[in-house]
């Protein structure tokens, strides 16, 4: 075996291994997609903007798995296949596809680390409007009693934010929802009163912990994509070296 053939080969096989690896993540990303989709978040909803739809993120994250699935079993069949017509076919077909997932995927990714601050700011500004209309807006006091129930929070930044909401049903102000309570046992009453805060109501703001764990999210995410970039590029390396090499009447390759 030449020193060519011997790069053919290696390619061929690094190429195999690193097609199970995406055809592995691909399946992983569209499960984890289909399950966050189907999760309840409804914490997201103290954003009040029904237009902005969370759960688009869930639902992108599941078609990007079923097409890097789709993009994995592609290459396989094409280095499997590498020495026929059909088979270079399908490696150049794959290597320009994944060259344009590549770049996608790694500009998403540092677009959505660099915008983390951006989405604080933008839920906490959305958060603040519906939590003061919700005297009004039952809807708004239902995600919100939901959201400090889940996550273990209380008003945007803190208990405060509560204090000047004016209750129209009993014109009350200075009544915090029981959502907010962290007492083991409950809090007694209609609401918590300011001078009960202090030792009944969770001490944390709804804001950061819902966009830290929004945040943290979309780290892993980024990091799992960045991770997903760098073997795409080994495997248009390896594409490229066998499309090239495995050509009609030089065919060096060992497999198929």
């Amino acid at each position: 075996m030449g020193t060519k053939q011997g790069v053919i080969l290696i390619s061929q096989i690094g190429l195999v291994i690193i097609n199970l690896i995406i055809i592995v993540f691909g399946i992983v990303a569209l499960g984890i997609g289909i399950w966050a989709a189907s999760t309840d978040r409804g914490y997201l909803s103290i954003s009040g903007d029904e237009d902005k739809n969370y759960d688009s993120v869930a639902v992108l994250l599941a078609i990007v798995g079923c097409f890097i699935l789709i993009v994995g079993v592609i290459g396989f069949v094409g280095v499997i296949c590498g020495k026929r017509m059909i088979g270079r076919i399908m490696l150049i077909v794959y290597a320009v596809i994944v060259a344009i997932i590549i770049i996608m995927v790694l500009s998403g990714a540092i677009a959505g680390y660099a915008q983390r601050d951006d989405l604080k700011d933008t839920f906490r500004s959305d958060a603040r409007k519906t939590l003061d209309e919700t005297p009004t807006r039952h809807d708004y006091l239902r995600a919100w009693n939901d959201a400090q129930r889940d996550v273990h929070c209380c008003g945007v930044d803190s208990f405060h934010d509560w204090l000047n909401i004016t209750w129209y049903d009993n014109n009350t102000t200075g009544a915090i929802p029981l959502s907010c309570c962290a007492k083991v046992g409950g809090c007694s009453g209609d609401f918590i009163t300011e001078g009960e805060a202090t030792v009944s109501v969770w001490n944390k703001g709804c804001v950061d912990e819902i966009v830290d764990k929004v945040s943290d999210q979309i780290g892993t995410v980024a990091g799992i994509s960045i991770t997903i970039g760098i073997i795409m590029v080994l495997a248009v390396v390896m594409a490229c070296i066998i499309g090239i090499c495995n050509k009609e009447g030089n065919s060096y390759g060992y497999m198929a």
